[in-house]
C-alpha cells in the first residue's frame, strides 16, 4: 500500500485565506471540501497550511464513506463494502511523526480471509474499528490506555485486537482519550482515561483515573437495548463526558464531566458517574453529538438544542456563556436538516418552511484556525450564513478543528 507522507515544513507566510487556491471553482458528483485547522493532514490538501474557506479536496482516489469521523489529529472512514481507511497526524512503527494527506487502508489482523468492518469511531487521537463478527480493534495513541493495549506501548501503530473483551460488540464509541464498547448481552466493556466517571463506573465501583485493558461494566443493561443483534441506542462522547440516545424514544442520559453544564442536567453536580436522564423532553430524534464540552441534539421537525460550554459562543444564543439545560437555538422561519459539532464549533444546514431544496450553510463558534469558514478568524455567538452554494444533498461532519462537507 501507498503511503503519501509529509514531513512537517516550515511554516509558510501565505496568508490563510489566500492559501485556498481551489475554492468554489467545481463543483462535481461526490465532490469533498474541507476547512479549519491543516496542521494535523486532515484537511486532505497538498500542504498543512490553515484554510479559512471551504477548499476542494485533493483526492488521490475515489472513495465514498458511509460513516466518517475526526476528532482531532486523526480521522477513520467506512465505506459500504466494509472497508475502514485512516488519514491525518499519525505514528509509524519507529515512533516517528507522519502526516498522511490520503487515505490508506487499515489491514485488519482477523481469521477471517476477507473480513468485514461494520462500525468505527475516533477519538482525539485513537481509533476502534469494529468488524462484523464482533471482535474490537484499535489503533493509535495509547497513553492513557484509550486503545486497551496494557502499558507497554503508548502508541500502537497497526490494529491490534482487544483480547480481554469476551463477549461479541455490537457498537463502539472513541472520546477524547475513553473507548466505550457494548456487547450483544448490554454489557460495556470500557477502557482509557477515567478522570471525571466518563468510562461509565457505576456508584459501587471503585474509581480509577486509568483503565489500560478494557474491563467489564455491569449493571447498566437497560441503558443499551439491543434487538436481534442491533443496538437500539447510539453513544456518543465528548473530552470527558458522554451521552447514549434510546432511538425509539428520544431519551438521552448523560454522564461524566459537568463543569460547563454539558450534561444538560441543571440539578447535577460537576461531576456524575452513572447515568441519568436529561431534564429536556425531546420529540423524535434524529441526530445526537457531543463536542469536547458541549452536547447537541436535532429534532426531525428541524430544532437544535445544544446545552454546555460557551465561552466561544458554541452555544449560538449571541453570547459567551455557559448553559446548563438544553436550549433551542432560533434560526426564526428555518430548520436544521443537518449539523455537525467540532469540538468547539458547529455547522448547521438549514432549510425554508416551505422548501426542503432551498438550502443554506451556518456556522458558529470557535474560529481560531478559519474553522468557520467565513474568511476569518473571528468567534461567532450566533449562527452566521456561509456563502456557499449548498446543493441538495449535503453531508457534513466536523471535529476538533475542521469540517467536511461532501455534495452530490
Amino acid at each position: 500500500f501507498f503511503f503519501l507522507m509529509i514531513r512537517r515544513p516550515p511554516r509558510s507566510t501565505q496568508s490563510r485565506s489566500s492559501a485556498a487556491s481551489d475554492v468554489y471553482k467545481r463543483q462535481e458528483l461526490d465532490s469533498a471540501w474541507t476547512v479549519g485547522s491543516g496542521s494535523s493532514a486532515l484537511l486532505l490538501q497538498n500542504d498543512l497550511e490553515d484554510r479559512s474557506v471551504f477548499t476542494k479536496a485533493v483526492l488521490k482516489t475515489q472513495l465514498s464513506f458511509q460513516n466518517l469521523k475526526t476528532s482531532g489529529l486523526i480521522a477513520v472512514g467506512l465505506t459500504s463494502t466494509g472497508e475502514a481507511f485512516f488519514w491525518g497526524q499519525v505514528k509509524d512503527e519507529a515512533g516517528r511523526e507522519i502526516w498522511l494527506n490520503t487515505p490508506i487502508k487499515f489491514e485488519l489482523p482477523s481469521i477471517s480471509p476477507k473480513p468485514i468492518v461494520s462500525m468505527v469511531s475516533c477519538g482525539f487521537s485513537h481509533i476502534l474499528v469494529l468488524e462484523n463478527t464482533g471482535t474490537v480493534y484499535t489503533y493509535g495513541d495509547n497513553s492513557f490506555g484509550q486503545c486497551g493495549q496494557g502499558t507497554e506501548s503508548k502508541y500502537i501503530s497497526k490494529l491490534y485486537k482487544v483480547e480481554e473483551i469476551t463477549e461479541p460488540i455490537v457498537s463502539v464509541c472513541a472520546g477524547f482519550r475513553q473507548s466505550i464498547t457494548i456487547a450483544r448481552n448490554q454489557e460495556a466493556w470500557v477502557f482509557g482515561q477515567n478522570r471525571n466517571g466518563e468510562l461509565l463506573f457505576i456508584s459501587e465501583e471503585p474509581k480509577k483515573s486509568t483503565v489500560t485493558k478494557a474491563i467489564r461494566i455491569q449493571g447498566l443493561e437497560t441503558l443499551f437495548p439491543v434487538s436481534q443483534n442491533v443496538p437500539e441506542f447510539k453513544i456518543e462522547m465528548g473530552h470527558r463526558h458522554g451521552c447514549v440516545w434510546h432511538l425509539m424514544t428520544s431519551r438521552i442520559y448523560t454522564w461524566g464531566n459537568n463543569k460547563y453544564g454539558q450534561l444538560g442536567r441543571p440539578e447535577a453536580t460537576s461531576e456524575v458517574n452513572l447515568p441519568q436522564e436529561v431534564s429536556h423532553v425531546f420529540k423524535n430524534l434524529i441526530k445526537v453529538e457531543c463536542g469536547w464540552n458541549h452536547t447537541a441534539a436535532l429534532e426531525e421537525h428541524g430544532d437544535l438544542y445544544i446545552t454546555g460550554r460557551g465561552d466561544f459562543g458554541q452555544q449560538g444564543n449571541g453570547t459567551s456563556m455557559n448553559n446548563k439545560e438544553f436550549s433551542k437555538i432560533d434560526f426564526a422561519h428555518l430548520k436544521v436538516t443537518e449539523f455537525s459539532s467540532g469540538s468547539e464549533h458547529f455547522f448547521a444546514v438549514v432549510s425554508s418552511s416551505t422548501d426542503d431544496d432551498d438550502k443554506s450553510l451556518y456556522s458558529w463558534g470557535w474560529n481560531e484556525h478559519g474553522n468557520l469558514a467565513d474568511g476569518t478568524l473571528e468567534n461567532h455567538c450566533k449562527p452566521t450564513k456561509i456563502e456557499f452554494p449548498v446543493k441538495k444533498n449535503v453531508k457534513i461532519i466536523s471535529g476538533g478543528a475542521i469540517s467536511l462537507l461532501f455534495m452530490d
